[in-house]
């Protein structure tokens, strides 16, 4: 079991990690930013990085790639 000296650690590493990257010109390198950056992929929820069955009713590409499989069979 990982003790919180190591969880710390490998926060440290994400933090740096994305503040050393540049993904987003609108990205700021604020500490709450870097935070959020680092424990989620996307820092906003609008319907470029939402789920598309929410903003446009219509099945994710994981799904859709499913429904293909089933059908070919």
């Amino acid at each position: 079991m990982r003790d919180r000296a190591w969880r710390r650690k490998q926060e440290f590493k994400k933090k740096k990690e994305v503040s050393k990257h540049n993904w987003f010109s609108w990205f700021d390198h604020t500490p709450k930013h870097i935070g959020i950056k680092s424990h989620s992929p996307c820092l906003c929820s609008c319907a470029m990085c939402g789920n598309p069955r929410k903003y446009f009713k219509e099945k994710t590409l994981q799904e859709q790639i499913f429904h293909v499989l089933l059908d070919e069979d």
